[in-house]
């Protein structure tokens, strides 16, 4: 289960519980459905079922996007399932595909039947709805006759409760209907051929984000049209919207791109086994950042923010030696920071009321500075 798609489907539905909106989960929390949730995988029981299902009840079954988050999250896991090489786990995937439609049927049954709330059924079967021929069509990726009858048999069990409208049941009974019982065996070498030959385009999505959403839960990348170069006019935030994309394949450039960037999810995890595996202790600190020590002592690891560790210390240095110069006449300030094997840069910050006293933190200033030159007489050094 540790596919990068599997790790990104995670991501995304722990970003939707952490949420304040209806009841906060916890990371802890998080940790306990995902055991749950892979105990009902491997064994389908009374037990592991009904764990799944109080948590689910308690912390996503409250909240529509919860539920509609849940679906993109099984939808994502069920497609992606894969047995992990040291075979601990010997329930085919097959199985582990068709125990998550079982999970769904229950939480179906139960809201329909076990629950004093009268919209609690139509949350759940709407929110649900999108991800059905998805889940559905992935429990059918091996087509053996047993699994197919017990498919049969579940939608003729969600039809007798009329869970869902009769259009849903149509596109589930044609799914069904298009595969055929799988005859002789298929090799893994033939099955992996197959799979990558069959490998679906990369379609893009009609929208950059949920349309439905406000501009502060849309991604970043949907303000970058309204910024204004050199402009410190704020943005409207009734402006802010998911951004509509042409409909089609994607551009290849935009596909290898996204696959360099999964591919690097993935090494995240398995960097950080080789370095345990070897030995290494690794420290993390408040931002998440993982560093160590090298061999040479030195201090090894990204920055949250993109900067080299190396890069930093220089740029510490420069501040420590920067000076602010207060215009008599105008108030601006201007910040000179003489950065080795590089001219002076001249920044231009904001007047602020605290800027002409010789206890401003260098920190404060950094945040306030924007690229200008000014001239004007007063030195106040930062350090």
């Amino acid at each position: 289960m540790a596919a990068h798609h599997i790790v990104i489907a995670k991501a995304s539905f722990a970003a939707a519980l952490l949420r304040p909106d209806v009841i906060k989960v916890s990371r802890d929390d998080l940790l306990t459905f995902h055991s749950a949730l892979e105990a009902a995988l491997v064994r389908c029981s009374r037990h592991n079922i009904q764990n799944c299902k109080e948590w689910l009840l308690q912390n996503v079954i409250v909240s529509a996007d919860r539920v509609g988050a849940f679906g993109k999250y099984l939808t994502t896991l069920s497609r992606h399932l894969a047995l992990p090489p040291d075979e601990t786990v010997k329930t085919s995937l097959a199985r582990q595909r068709l125990h998550i439609l079982y999970l769904v049927s229950d939480l179906l049954h139960h809201s329909k039947y076990h629950t004093s709330e009268a919209s609690l059924l139509g949350r759940v079967t709407s929110s649900l709805q999108p991800f059905l021929l998805d889940l559905f069509q992935s429990a059918l990726s091996e087509r053996k006759r047993k699994l197919l009858r017990r498919l049969e048999d579940l939608l003729e069990l969600w039809e007798h409760e009329q869970y869902f409208g009769r259009d849903v049941f149509a596109q589930l009974r044609d799914a069904l209907a298009d595969v055929q019982p799988q005859t002789a065996p298929v090799s893994q070498e033939q099955a992996t051929a197959q799979g990558e030959a069959k490998e679906p385009p990369y379609v893009l999505p009609a929208t950059h984000g949920d349309p439905s959403l406000r501009f502060y839960d849309l991604p970043a990348g949907n303000l970058v049209p309204h910024i204004i170069p050199n402009s410190s006019q704020p943005i409207r935030p009734d402006d802010v919207h998911a951004l509509r994309l042409p409909s089609g394949p994607a551009d290849e450039s935009l596909v290898n791109a996204l696959k360099e960037f999964l591919d690097d999810v993935q090494g995240i995890n398995e960097r950080i086994s080789k370095l345990e595996k070897n030995g290494v202790t690794l420290e993390f600190d408040e931002m998440g950042e993982i560093s160590y020590h090298g061999e040479a002592g030195d201090l090894v690891g990204d920055t949250y923010y993109g900067w080299s560790r190396s890069f930093c210390p220089t740029v510490q240095a420069a501040v420590a030696a920067a000076t602010v110069v207060v215009s008599p006449t105008s108030g601006a300030v201007t910040a000179t920071l003489r950065m080795s094997i590089r001219d002076p840069l001249d920044l231009t910050v904001d007047q602020h009321p605290a800027l002409d006293t010789e206890d401003r933190s260098k920190s404060e200033v950094l945040v306030a500075m924007k690229v200008g030159h000014d001239q004007g007489a007063g030195r106040i050094p930062l350090s």
